[in-house]
């Protein structure tokens, strides 16, 4: 009897140990393995401090890395993150989205360790850019700013999927190795979308809805599908019509050779695209210099485009200005040395 119940103690502390261990998560995140200067603010604080390897902090939190230093963020036992040197990110929960975790990657760099078999609805990769959604497997987020524009690049990783967002558009097959990058400008004036890797598609809102659904992209009646390969381009001009301030989206798919192949033209709120011509060996005539003058365009609704959650407040965005980390063109994107 008393090694029955010794058998019983036994597993009733481990049944808590186990129950302890996921209640762990709910709605707290766990440091683990920092190095260097590594600091967090925690909500409604006015100072960031060192964090402490190991210890449990509420979602909600910023945390930021210095020089030469990098943090990894365990968001539940089998989903987290690795931020690099000179790194800001906004932790938030979504609690009406089942707990989701949203990381608001506000400048730097930042790697995901996320479960391979099973798209990941758990985890969100929120940017002024776009956003990281539906991923299995592992990526590399790198985000950049300039008074300007914000410039996202996104990796996958092997075996791995993402699916990106962002205004009036959707990418939703990102794999194995294919590569991103977006850059929208701050008033979403315009967004350049460069294929730095790989064979995929880029949805485009057409118009006759203002946020269509992107959850199925396929047969859906609201995007057209513009195909890429590596080095093509999607160009999304924005403005609003001189009379009656009805938004007006013009669209230019180059390829590798920076010659145009479609151009599309759509009045936002019409249910179909205004102009639509397949051309060929057209140069484009839009010069860097023409795009920034975009940024002087009179900015358009909020409402009409990707509404990213203010995760992490005012000072979340004032950290952006201090560093834009670690090399986002570097083309090793493993994680062997991702540490737990």
């Amino acid at each position: 009897m008393k090694g029955m119940s010794k058998i019983r103690m036994a597993l009733s502390v481990t049944l808590l140990a186990a129950s302890l261990h996921a209640d762990t998560f709910n709605n707290l995140m766990r440091v683990i393995a920092p190095r260097g200067e590594c600091q967090i603010r925690l909500p409604g604080a006015e100072e960031y401090v060192p964090v402490l390897k190991g210890k449990t902090y509420p979602f909600g939190s910023i945390v930021r890395t210095g020089k030469a230093s990098d943090i990894v963020i365990a968001l539940s036992d089998r989903d987290a993150v690795r931020l690099s040197e000179n790194t800001v990110v906004a932790f938030g929960i979504d609690h009406a989205a089942n707990d989701c975790r949203i990381v608001g990657l506000r400048s730097g760099e930042i790697l995901t360790r996320l479960d391979v078999v099973n798209t990941n609805e758990f985890v969100v990769i929120d940017t002024p850019a776009g956003r990281g959604v539906e991923m299995v497997g592992n990526a590399r987020f790198s985000l950049s700013s300039t008074p300007l524009d914000d410039t996202l690049e996104v990796r996958a990783e092997a075996s791995s999927s993402i699916k990106v967002i962002g205004p009036q558009f959707a990418i939703p097959g990102l794999r194995s190795g294919n590569g991103v990058s977006i850059t929208t400008m701050k008033d979403h004036s315009m967004t350049r979308i460069n294929d730095l890797l790989g064979d995929y598609r880029v949805f485009v809102n057409k118009g006759n809805e203002l946020n269509p659904d992107t959850s199925d992209v396929d047969g859906n009646e609201s995007l057209l599908p513009v195909s890429m390969s590596s080095r093509s381009t999607v160009k999304i001009w924005r403005e609003k019509a001189p009379v009656g301030g009805r938004l007006i989206v013009s669209v230019l798919a180059t390829g590798p050779d920076g010659k145009g192949r479609e151009s599309y033209a759509f009045a936002v709120g019409k249910d179909n695209v205004v102009t639509r011509s397949d051309v060929f060996n057209l140069p484009v005539a839009a010069s860097d210099d023409e795009e920034e003058a975009d940024d002087g365009e009179e900015a358009v609704d909020a409402g009409l485009f990707f509404d990213a959650p203010a995760t992490g407040g005012d000072d979340a965005g004032a950290e952006a200005d201090t560093g834009a980390g670690a090399d986002a063109g570097a083309t090793d994107n493993s994680l062997d040395d991702f540490l737990f």
